[in-house]
C-alpha cells in the first residue's frame, strides 16, 4: 500500500488565473514528489469570477 496525498485548489474562472494556477499546480506537485516520494492527485475547482 502506499500513501496518496490529495490536494483541493481553487482558481478562478478566467484565462489568466487559470494559467497561474496551472503552472503553481504543477509546480508544487513535482516538490512534494520529490521531498516525500509519494504520489500526489491535485484537484483544480473554479469558481466564477
Amino acid at each position: 500500500m502506499k500513501s496518496v496525498l490529495v490536494i483541493n485548489l481553487e482558481v478562478k474562472d478566467n484565462h489568466e488565473e487559470a494559467a497561474a494556477g496551472a503552472k503553481l499546480t504543477f509546480d508544487l506537485r513535482q516538490e512534494v514528489r520529490v521531498l516525500f516520494k509519494i504520489y500526489v492527485c491535485i484537484f483544480l475547482k473554479t469558481a466564477h469570477a
